[in-house]
This record gives C-alpha cells, structure tokens and sequence, in this order.
C-alpha cells in the first residue's frame, strides 16, 4: 500500500511537469502493487472475528482495489494518448478518491462503541447502505460511513 501512495505522489509531479513517460512507469507499478494487493489478505482483517464479516471486509476490500485499478487504466490510456491533463483528471477522480476510501476501511478499523439507543444490530459491510453515521458494526469494528464511505 505504501508504493501506491508514493506511487501517486510521484505520478501527481510527472503529471505536473508533463513527463509522460515518466508517469506511464509509475502508473505500471502501482497497477502491480493494486494487484498484488488484491490478491492478498490485509493485516487488518485478523481483526474481523466474525466469519460473515471478514467475508464483507474482504469483498469490500477486492472490490475497491478493482475500482482502483480501473481509475489507473484511465490515467494510462489518457497517458499513452499523450493527454497530460486528461491523466491528471482521471487521477484526481478516479484513483484519490478511491486510494483514500480504500485505505481508511483498510487501516482505519476502530473499536468505537455504538451510539447511545443504537439496537439495531445491523453491520454495515465495506460499500455498506448503513443510514446514518452512526450506524455501527455489530463487531464494532468499522462503518465506512464514518470515514465517507458511499452508500450502495
């Protein structure tokens, strides 16, 4: 994960300074350490206890690595047709948002407690239509809407 943010980093200065070529290296490798990742299990999910949960966390995981994946092929084809400020859109639409997201349901697993009179009992999973901020895991591990998480 740590070459992914380094790798936009690195890719928002080529970008800037219009080094294609430069940019195009950098989108390959963070399209391999995307799928690396994906076929991977992150540390995180030993903290998922419960078998349908960690089942929901890791699709929820997969799932936003593919759409990061399809963000970085817009970013190379807007590259390779040697449109500078097309990639730099793609990446500022299509792989920030989703980077972000992706490492706060990741790294950001928390035990907060449910809100006062909060019975429900359902557990939102990654992508999760939870509605409220509030909304809780019954694990209480995460809720993607407290870090902005969409809603499916």
């Amino acid at each position: 994960m740590q070459s992914l943010q380094a790798g936009v980093k690195g890719l928002e200065k080529a970008l800037e300074k219009k080094e294609v070529e430069k940019a195009l290296g950098l989108v390959a490798d963070m399209q391999k350490a995307a799928q690396e990742a994906k076929l991977g299990t992150p540390s995180k999910a030993a903290e998922v206890t419960d078998a349908k949960d960690k089942a929901k966390f890791m699709t929820g995981y997969r799932l936003k690595l593919i759409e990061l994946q399809r963000g970085l092929l817009d970013v190379e084809a807007a590259l390779v047709e040697g449109k500078a400020d097309e990639a730099k859109k793609a990446l500022e639409a299509k792989v920030k948002p989703v980077k972000k997201v992706g490492a706060r349901h990741v790294q950001g697993l928390s035990r907060v407690p449910p809100r006062a009179g909060d019975q429900s009992g359902n557990a939102p999973s990654p992508g999760c239509a939870c509605p409220s901020r509030s909304a809780m895991a019954t694990n209480r591990l995460y809720c993607l809407r407290r870090w902005g998480g969409t809603s499916a």
